[in-house]
């Protein structure tokens, strides 16, 4: 199991890295919603950046560490410069998919980064053909979007950006990264 952990850590260090060299994160409040081991905070220069984690289960104990349950955490009156929802998607029903999206919609004035199962995968849709997809480009139409294809393989990380070869990473891909903004921005 630890091997498992070690593997999967390793993807994530390298999806964090391929999404930050997307991002110019040198000041500002970020929000990592389903942190975990707050796997990004290490990172964002911690001089310049409010950073919050949060996630149900108490991975850790620091003070900018909050256990909760991020459908029912207090955001109304809060915004942030950016807000990463990495992996979270993914273990939610779709009722509740739609409603940590629309709660976070207008909470994030820079960029909000989320993620989630590519529904066009052939193998990862055997699998889980009976969970709905949320279409995050549909969900937030009006705004820029920017969408990251990663294969995930439990040694090696792949990365095709959209517009490379697009038949191939909608099949292919077995996880969606998608960077939104604000059309201001």
């Amino acid at each position: 199991m630890q091997h498992k952990i070690l593997q999967n850590r390793r993807y994530y260090h390298n999806r964090i890295q391929a999404v930050l060299k997307e991002l110019d994160i040198r000041e500002g409040s970020v929000l990592d919603l389903g942190c975990g081991e707050m796997l990004i905070k290490p990172y964002l220069n911690s001089n310049n950046i409010r950073y919050i984690g949060i996630d149900q289960f108490p991975f850790q104990e620091e003070e900018d560490f909050y256990c909760a349950d991020i459908l029912n955490y207090p955001l109304e009156n809060e915004t942030y410069d950016f807000i990463f929802l990495l992996g979270v998607l993914d273990h939610m029903n779709f009722s509740d998919q739609i409603r940590i999206l629309q709660k976070i919609q207008n909470r994030f004035q820079k960029t909000l980064v989320v993620s989630r199962w590519n529904c066009s995968n052939l193998i990862l849709r055997m699998f889980y053909y009976k969970r709905k997809c949320v279409d995050i480009e549909s969900h937030f139409k009006g705004y820029r979007l920017k969408r990251l294809a990663f294969v995930k393989f439990p040694r090696l990380k792949f990365l095709w950006k959209p517009g490379e070869d697009k038949f191939w990473y909608k099949f292919m891909a077995t996880e969606y990264v998608y960077i939104i903004q604000p059309v201001a921005l």
